[in-house]
């Protein structure tokens, strides 16, 4: 045995030592579906080394029987560890994709062609090295019935490969460095051929292809799992095979070419046969190919017709369109937006959308064509309709394909208009009087919270602004509204109210706020005051206004007055506020009809206790309000009889 044979001998045990304590240890880290997968590698590992070592103790005898014995044990037990190792990380790949569907049993047609593809892939690799190894030593040996014996461990080996490709793309990364351990296998299995004819101890370039594989199955527990591919079926795995197929027959058939052009006639039986049969297979296989495709297309035009007859007669719009957003189809369901569908072929998209929304809308479009994802996208919008209004709409946005044609949009549309329009009146309703149509007292009590807020004065502070406005809140109420109910009915009592508010709203300026407070009472939130004698001549322009002319109840006139409470932000918490202007609407009443009251500081002792509308659980953090003196009580009585 020479030096370089006996280093590169010492180089194998080495890496299949390494190799066997890496898979060990790096099985640890595994999960245990993974862990009796790298379990099958580290004795796959084993038997490459220990056939090394028979192939190097044991040399086959020039010129023996044919016939397979021991020594070729390890090297073909290696090939079913191997197998079993993909198996089981193919099988982890599809436990650890929850969506994933178990593999679905080929039928006969699919088994057929994947045995054909099969067939072809081995014999192209198989006349590959022909051409280029096995041929010219068979010439060298002579036709003997041993060289056929010699040949049984690159084409079990290429068989193997055939059977574990579907197992490599179903387990995903892991499996690529096992997979191509097999592959440097096969190539040290192919390389040995001559020194088995031979007789002699493997070669440098045989023992290099066992050390590559020993290797990559030492890398193999430590390479990250960037995708698992677990529950891609046949069909997916077998596309892939048939494109190796084609590959390898193509390489094949160049180097038969060009064999028989440099020697000018084809070496022997064994390429005309194999060629032969070769090319009956893929006879067989372009006719079956042929007839699916046949099938394909008549299946996808009948998908078609039915794709249209569904779209005609849904009531959602649908749209096909380009990549550029022209419409090429539009569906009978346009005519309720005032639209012709043919009328619609040749527009583009985006002239359909708000202006504010084309921009989104265009890019919604590019995404479906470019993405990968099959999910369609949802894109609420709004278009214009023929007589120029706009619709609310809930589109749907995904990638269409028609056979031969390039790839479409398709787009669905369901008009929402109706439900936004009811959502928005039902958002109206909760925060405004159905009898007046200002805003009711939730909406009011969350306005002064905004516009009494703390942090509000304080921004304005923050501005040294000379004369910073000071919001106020006025309270108005009807006098003698129960008398009026009393005597005309509630018919007359809600038209009363009814044109009271619109008194009301057209006697302040458009940025105040004017809420039915509840019942007969009325409140108005300003926001430009100044001052306090401004906010009590608003509350006197709201008196008069009221007053200035009579009523209209049925067919007679009323005349009614209002009384009048009023304050101004002082810094305090709306609630306070709120209490500040319900203390002056008491002093108001106690004072008689049509009176205007403004709260003062010195209203302290008989203002009523913190925000009694609000509540125990108030926002702002009031407490439980205070009870009035008696004697103040007794005081508002008697002024009030």
């Amino acid at each position: 045995m020479s030096l370089a044979l006996l280093a590169a001998t010492a180089a194998v045990l080495l890496a299949a030592i390494v190799a066997a304590v890496s898979l060990w240890r790096g099985a640890a880290r595994q999960p245990w579906p993974d862990l009796r997968a790298y379990r099958w590698f580290t004795i796959a590992a084993g038997l490459i080394c220990a056939s090394v070592i028979v192939e190097l103790a044991v040399p086959t005898t020039a010129g023996a029987a044919p016939m397979v014995s021991f020594t070729d044990l390890p090297a073909l037990l290696v090939l079913p560890v191997m197998a079993a190792g993909l198996a089981g990380l193919a099988s982890a790949a599809r436990r650890a994709v929850p969506e994933a569907q178990p593999p679905r049993r080929p039928g006969l047609a699919a088994a057929g062609a994947y045995l054909a593809d099969g067939y072809v892939l081995v014999a192209a690799l198989f006349l590959i090295g022909w051409v280029t190894l096995f041929g010219a030593e068979f010439i060298h040996a002579g036709a003997g019935p041993s060289f056929a014996v010699d040949l049984v461990h690159p084409l079990v080996d290429l068989m193997v490969l055939l059977v574990t490709l579907p197992l490599v793309q179903a387990a995903g990364r892991r499996a690529v460095a096992p997979y191509l351990a097999l592959v440097a296998i096969t190539a040290g299995d192919s390389l040995a051929v001559g020194a088995r004819i031979a007789g002699t101890r493997l070669g440098i370039a045989a023992l290099a292809a066992y050390l590559i594989a020993l290797v990559l199955l030492a890398l193999t527990p430590w390479v990250s799992d960037a995708w698992a591919a677990g529950g891609r079926r046949l069909g997916s795995a077998r596309e892939v095979t048939t494109a190796t197929v084609a590959a390898a027959a193509t390489m094949a058939g160049l180097l038969v070419v060009g064999q028989a052009i440099v020697t000018g006639h084809l070496t022997g039986l064994v390429e005309i046969l194999i060629l032969g049969t070769m090319a009956g297979v893929l006879a067989m296989r372009v006719v079956s190919l042929v007839w699916r495709v046949d099938t394909w297309s008549r299946v996808w035009q009948e998908s078609g017709r039915q794709f249209r007859q569904l779209a005609e007669r849904t009531s959602d719009v649908v749209l096909l369109c380009d990549a550029s957003g022209l419409i090429r189809y539009a569906s009978q369901a346009v005519t309720g937006y005032g639209y012709a569908p043919d009328a619609l072929r040749g527009t583009p998209v985006a002239d359909l959308l708000h202006p504010e929304q084309r921009a989104a809308g265009v890019q919604a479009i590019g995404r479906a064509i470019t993405s990968k994802a099959q999910r369609p996208g949802h894109y609420p919008c709004q278009v214009r309709a023929e007589d120029g209004t706009w619709r609310h709409v809930e589109a749907t946005v995904s990638r269409y394909r028609d056979l031969g044609q390039p790839d479409l949009v398709l787009i669905t549309a369901r008009d929402m208009s109706a439900q936004v329009a009811l959502r928005r009146q039902v958002t109206h309703l909760t925060f405004h009087d159905g009898l007046t149509g200002l805003p009711n007292r939730a909406y009011a009590e969350q306005r002064a919270h905004d516009v009494l807020s703390e942090d509000r004065n304080a921004a304005a502070a923050a501005l040294a602004v000379a004369d910073p406005p000071l919001p106020g809140v006025i309270v108005v109420d009807i006098d003698g509204f129960t008398a009026v109910n009393d005597a005309r009915g509630h018919t007359a009592g809600n038209l009363l109210l009814a044109q009271v508010a619109r008194r009301l709203r057209l006697a302040v300026s458009p940025e105040d706020t004017v809420a039915r407070w509840g019942g007969d009472e009325f409140a108005v939130i300003t926001e430009a005051t100044v001052s306090a004698a401004e906010l009590a001549d608003i509350a006197e322009r709201l008196a008069r206004g009221v007053a200035s002319m009579p009523f209209r109840i049925g067919d007679s006139d009323l005349s009614i007055t209002v009384r009048v409470g009023a304050a101004i932000a002082d810094g305090s918490p709306a609630a306070h506020v709120w209490r500040n202007a319900e203390t002056a609407l008491a002093q108001a009443k106690a004072a008689g009809g049509g009176q205007v009251e403004m709260f003062s500081t010195g209203d302290e002792a008989t203002r009523d206790g913190p925000e009694e509308m609000f509540g125990a659980d108030d926002r702002t953090g009031t407490v439980e309000p205070e009870q009035p003196p008696a004697e103040d009580t007794a005081t508002q009585q008697s002024g009030a009889a």
